[in-house]
């Protein structure tokens, strides 16, 4: 059966992963410069942001290989690791749109302090 096969399983998890990560980083390439000068900011605080984007794909594509080459068999119980995955993903998108307005208004926060947590948030 298909749901039983890890091999079919992984190609399809990849090719959603793959489609995800691309229309998020489409997303992120085109509004970001526009973003970041709204903000005071230059092309380097743009290019900072795109590449922690990318940081952060990275970085939990590795723990989830990690993840599979210690636990071969965490394939079959992926629902709690979607679930976490999906709970991180949206927590940081609604901090990231919360700092954002923030930023873009005025704030007791002070500037330094939004960018840093902006670019964690995007993390």
């Amino acid at each position: 059966r298909a749901a039983n096969d890890p091999v079919r399983f992984h190609r399809g998890f990849g090719v959603y992963c793959s489609f995800q990560e691309n229309t998020l980083f489409t997303l992120v390439l085109v509004n970001c410069l526009d973003f970041m000068e709204s903000l005071g900011a230059g092309a380097e605080f743009s290019g900072l942001l795109i590449g922690i984007h990318k940081m952060g794909t990275s970085c939990c594509t590795l723990l989830l290989f990690a993840g599979m080459r210690r636990w071969p068999e965490l394939w079959r119980r992926s629902k709690p690791v979607l679930w976490t995955g999906a709970v991180l993903q949206v927590v940081a998108a609604a901090a990231f749109c919360f700092l954002g307005i923030t930023a873009s208004g005025s704030s007791m926060l002070s500037r330094d302090l939004i960018f840093k947590l902006l670019f964690v948030a995007r993390f």
